[in-house]
């Protein structure tokens, strides 16, 4: 059986906080709840990793990501 990769904000489909991220899990959440969410998508940790992986991007070309303080 083939693993989803991506997952609709307003998707029915059960999945965790650690698959898609919290925040789009708590979208996903407000919606099933019937609270208006923007229509969207999110990509799983999995695949994004598997796409990080198969394209060779282990680092940050721009250098953006590490120079970035998040304070």
């Amino acid at each position: 059986m083939l693993e989803r990769r991506f997952f609709s904000l307003q998707s029915n489909a059960a999945t965790r906080p650690h698959h898609i991220g919290g925040k789009a899990w708590s979208l996903v959440q407000l919606s099933k709840a019937g609270l208006p969410v923007p229509n969207g998508f999110v990509m799983t940790a999995h695949a994004f990793a598997e796409y990080i992986e198969f394209n060779e991007l282990k680092e940050d070309p721009t250098g953006r990501a590490s120079s970035h303080s998040f304070a």
